[in-house]
Parts: structure tokens; C-alpha cells; sequence
């Protein structure tokens, strides 16, 4: 390379870029804030949807990369991101979100919210649930793959 195309070519500084997007990540986390509760986002609203849908796809990922190890931050955002991506039909995207459930097994409640995520990509209850215990259970029966149906279901009973 030429010394005039150096000094042309745009240099990449690594920390100066990660502090930028971080800067952002943050921004993005204070816009989502506002209405929330301190411990939760529900219900979910159109502004903090169209917050997510108008952000490009590298600082959507570093938000939800920023939540996930943040555990405040996925007890408050993890059903957003759910709805989020179930809305945009980001099936894969659940998936893995069923599987980062494992980092914080206190918060398995959000199983519900994945449930519901899946199924507004076009899944059934049932397929929904499968996938999510596919990714979650190594070892589901199909005994247990019926229990927790019912749990999806709302058909607790006490035998269970």
C-alpha cells in the first residue's frame, strides 16, 4: 500500500469504536427505561418496541449482549427482548435466548415469556414448548414433555 493510501484509509481503533457502542448501549437501556418499574418492563410498549426495531443490527446485538451479562438488566429486559424478537419472527434468536436461560437459573420463569415469543412466530403451543425443553432438558421424556405442556397450557393440576 501506497503511503498516500495509508494515510487515506480510515483507521480502526478498537477501543475508541467499543466505548462509542457502549456510550450507545446505554442511551439505548435509558430510552427503554423510561415507564419501567425497577424490577420490570411489563407490559411491554409500542415505544420501547420501535426503540429496538429503529436501531441498526450491530448495537441490537450489543444491547441484548450488554443485558445478558448484566443480571438487573435481563430480570428487567429479558420479556422485551422475548417479545421483540418473536414479533420479528427471529425464531433462531429465541432459541438462543432459551439457551442463555442457563446463566441465570433463578430467572426460569422467563420461560413463559419465550413460550409466548415462539409462538408469535407461528408456532403452536405445543411446538413452541417442545423446542424450548428441546434446548433446555437433555433428557425430556415424553412424560415430561406433557407436564410442562400442561404448565404452558395454564392446565395445572395437582397430581403434577
Amino acid at each position: 500500500m501506497s503511503q498516500q493510501q495509508q494515510q487515506q484509509a480510515p483507521l480502526y481503533n478498537h477501543d475508541l469504536n467499543y466505548r462509542q457502542h457502549y456510550i450507545s448501549v446505554c442511551k439505548v437501556f435509558e430510552l427503554l427505561n423510561n415507564g419501567c418499574t425497577p424490577m420490570s418492563c411489563h407490559p411491554i410498549s409500542e415505544r420501547q418496541i420501535d426503540i429496538l426495531k429503529n436501531l441498526p443490527k450491530y448495537e441490537l446485538r450489543m444491547a441484548y449482549k450488554f443485558m445478558y451479562n448484566n443480571e438487573q438488566l435481563f430480570k428487567k429486559f429479558f420479556p422485551l427482548f422475548c417479545f421483540y424478537f418473536g414479533i420479528q419472527g427471529d425464531r433462531n434468536k429465541l432459541l438462543t435466548m432459551a439457551d442463555n436461560l442457563n446463566r441465570y437459573p433463578d430467572h426460569l420463569v422467563f420461560l413463559f415469556d419465550l413460550h409466548a415469543g415462539l409462538m408469535k412466530t407461528g408456532l403452536n403451543k405445543m411446538n413452541a414448548c417442545r423446542y424450548i425443553l428441546t434446548r433446555s432438558c437433555k433428557n425430556l421424556t415424553d412424560e415430561l414433555f406433557m407436564q410442562f405442556l400442561a404448565i404452558f397450557e395454564g392446565n395445572l393440576s395437582t397430581e403434577m
